[in-house]
């Protein structure tokens, strides 16, 4: 299946699942989907974020909070 980058569809589902894996521990997976012009996650991730009660007031800073969390919880499932 392809989908556009600014499809409806695409959105609602890196929002699934950076909200099932934020749910989880796991931080919001989707801060990996990075615009080419930025590099930085897209209006919707910060979005998400705020109403999972992240500090959205410096999206460069929560963006690495948040690609730091991802990040280790998927090294740490690599070594169990």
């Amino acid at each position: 299946m392809i989908m556009e980058a600014s499809s409806y569809g695409l959105a609602d589902m890196l929002g699934e699942i950076s909200t099932a894996e934020d749910a989880a521990g796991r931080g919001m997976l989707s801060v990996v989907v990075v615009h080419k012009e930025d590099n930085m996650p897209g209006k919707g991730f910060f979005e998400l974020a705020k109403i999972l009660g992240r500090d959205v007031s410096c999206f460069l800073a929560i963006s690495i909070r948040i690609f730091r969390i991802s990040l280790l919880a998927f090294s740490q499932s690599l070594s169990e």
